[in-house]
């Protein structure tokens, strides 16, 4: 709701599981490199884009460094954290 009701972000969404996963692999394919690295540059990525009111979380996102793998997980907003943050998107 902040994204929708604030006049500077009207026109953005927050991005959703899918969304996450596209730009990871189009990123990737791109440079090589991947993205919400939080054990580098990177952070715990939220996709506000699929929030579910029922269970009170978010899903999210980021690279798993020691195992060199992707993982996707929830939180809910006790959840937060330096290393977390929302990427949003633009409808086209």
């Amino acid at each position: 709701k902040a994204i929708q009701n604030n006049q500077i972000y009207r026109h953005e969404r927050g991005m959703t599981p899918e969304d996450q996963l596209t730009y990871a692999l189009t990123h990737l394919e791109a440079t090589n490199q991947v993205i919400d690295d939080y054990a580098g540059k990177g952070s715990f990525s939220y996709q506000l884009g699929a929030w579910f009111p029922a269970s009170g979380h978010v899903p999210g996102a980021f690279w798993r460094r020691g195992v060199h793998r992707a993982y996707m997980g929830r939180r809910g907003p006790g959840g937060r954290v330096d290393s977390c943050g929302v990427r949003s998107a633009v409808g086209v």
